[in-house]
């Protein structure tokens, strides 16, 4: 794997340079393999997502908690955090798939624990300092223009071009230079393709803009490919890293993914538990009345299966304003007792389950991916 950083063309200070992984779980990861113990993935797993989800929220410049659940930013910010999710797992497992090799000198003959560790430890600063930071870096400049995008899309009727924008200086990449100054139409499939960062370590941004269309004398329907990894725009894709990154190039990719799911899910449970506790003090506004909301129904919730779990999870964090939108698709009876079902107009999974008592009051229950009426 090879990371080129701080090599691209915003006037932006990034700190990858900051991030680092626990030294205790890279202790532990060590020893582990060393002696043939299955190492601690999660622990290693959570300790990269801290980082690059950091990463995210910093260029993104908000969170769930302040972002409405029915925009784009909600939207794109849920993929882009799953996303490096994902990708998080994948770096450890190809990390630890590394480690293993070390485990045996040229010749075939086992290293001594001494030797393994020394060897060990370059391979980690590779993979937790260096490919980190630009990881880091690279997170937060797509953030940051994926949340451009969302804006740019918002107000393309009073602006309806974009002028690309590259830092003009000894660092900048020189096919990034020549398409300085280029203006096209936001819907040009320009920017389809060559939408900022194009590459680790750009700096290259877009300017809203109402001034006239200017192609620079560039064949800008036909411009060179960039890596596959680059080849995308960041806000539609709500992808950091592209499907293209060589660490997901791997024979037991359904393996390894499945695994990350599992473990980003895990992680959601483990914690939004605090968040959610107590968050929904008083009944909450809904199509068929006040809706109680208790804190072991939030809980249960959180820990159910769904088709889309990761969305599901998140959405919780927005239960009231949830709530409040969803409309009424039906009821039935289940043991003596009336289950209502409401569902978001724009996201066909999220069904809200609500019973009611025998005092006609009202519970938040559960949050289904489907459900049948008889």
């Amino acid at each position: 794997m090879y990371y080129r950083s701080h090599c691209g063309c915003t006037t932006v200070t990034l700190s990858g340079s900051n991030v680092k992984i626990n030294e205790t779980v890279i202790k532990q990861l060590l020893n582990a393999i060393y002696s043939s113990k299955e190492p601690n993935k999660r622990k290693l797993f959570r300790e990269t997502f801290k980082n690059l989800s950091a990463g995210v929220t910093k260029g993104f410049g908000k969170d769930f908690t302040n972002i409405a659940y029915n925009t784009p930013d909600f939207v794109v910010l849920n993929e882009l955090q799953y996303n490096v999710g994902v990708f998080s797992i994948f770096k450890n497992h190809d990390q630890i798939k590394a480690t293993v090799k070390l485990l045996k000198n040229d010749d075939g003959s086992l290293r001594s624990k001494n030797d393994f560790i020394t060897e060990a430890r370059k391979l980690n600063d590779t993979y937790n300092k260096r490919y980190l930071a630009t990881e880091y870096d690279h997170a937060v400049s797509a953030a940051r223009m994926s949340k451009k995008w969302q804006d740019i899309e918002r107000t393309k009727d009073l602006y309806p071009n974009l002028q690309y924008v590259a830092v003009m200086d000894g660092r900048t990449r020189e096919l990034h230079k020549k398409w300085h100054g280029i203006i096209l139409p936001i819907d040009h499939k320009f920017w389809k393709t060559h939408y900022p960062p194009n590459g680790f370590g750009c700096r290259c941004t877009v300017r809203r803009t109402d001034k006239a269309v200017d192609d620079k004398g560039y064949d800008v329907d036909n411009m060179p490919k960039l890596p596959n990894q680059f080849n995308i725009n960041v806000g539609v894709a709500g992808k950091v890293f592209d499907d293209s990154h060589p660490y997901f190039k791997i024979p037991e990719f359904k393996t390894v993914a499945k695994f990350a799911h599992q473990e980003l899910i895990a992680w959601q449970v483990d914690s939004y538990k605090t968040k959610l506790t107590g968050l929904f003090k008083r009944a909450v506004k809904s199509e068929i009345g006040n809706v109680s909301i208790s804190d072991a129904a939030l809980i249960t919730a959180l820990q159910m299966a769904h088709k889309e779990a990761w969305l599901k999870n998140n959405l919780l964090l927005k239960l009231d304003a949830v709530l409040k939108d969803a409309f009424y698709i039906g009821s039935k009876t289940i043991n003596g007792v009336e289950h209502h079902y409401l569902r978001l107009k724009d996201f066909e999974t999220i069904i809200i389950e609500v019973s009611e008592d025998a005092n006609n009051v009202l519970h938040f229950s559960s949050v289904k991916d489907t459900v049948k009426f008889s």
